[in-house]
């Protein structure tokens, strides 16, 4: 009895590296990215599949400054022959807002200051939906690189993105320079 169990310890330690190797590193990459797409509360913002993409950078970020933690996600894709395509079906499955959202209680203070932005060649825009600035998304396209990439950004104890006295293009252009990884 003794032999069989130790047998079967041998051949289960055996199997463990076996079983490991049978994930690949995308398998494990792709557990995180749904984990954090979920705990973030990013399911209906960022994609969950990627068919017809020729590479696909995707980067969790998580800052706590005191007692205050921000949570942002990054996902880069790049589409060689489907760019267009894809494009126009981001275009067709996200609304985006067509206003800057002002501040409930202060004015000239503002939680997007505004809808489209430029950034490191991408056309920026703030998805439709999101509670800001506490939680929502962006789309950037880059036609000349044939990319898409879409912000995640979380934090709920955010209140501005903009001071009255701030430019405010460049208030959303170092929002994300600070906040995300491109």
């Amino acid at each position: 009895m003794k032999k069989i169990k130790y047998i079967f310890s041998i051949v289960a330690f055996l199997m463990i590296p076996l079983v490991l190797s049978a994930c690949s590193n995308w398998t494990v990459e792709r557990y995180i990215y749904e984990y954090h797409r979920e705990k973030y509360e990013a399911e209906d913002f960022l994609p969950s599949g990627f068919a017809s993409y020729d590479s696909v950078y995707d980067d969790y970020d998580k800052d706590i400054v005191f007692i205050f933690e921000t949570n942002t996600m990054t996902v880069k894709a790049k589409y060689d022959d489907f760019y267009v395509a894809k494009k126009h079906e981001v275009e067709q499955t996200y609304k985006f807002l067509t206003e800057p959202v002002e501040a409930d209680m202060l004015e000239g203070h503002y939680t997007i200051p505004v809808t489209e932005f430029e950034y490191k060649g991408f056309h920026m825009r703030v998805a439709d939906g999101g509670e800001y600035p506490k939680k929502f998304g962006i789309v950037g396209y880059n036609d000349e690189t044939k990319e898409i990439v879409y912000l995640w950004f979380y934090d709920p104890d955010l209140d501005l993105i903009l001071e009255p006295d701030q430019d405010k293009e460049q208030a959303m252009i170092e929002f994300v320079e600070n906040n995300f990884k491109m």
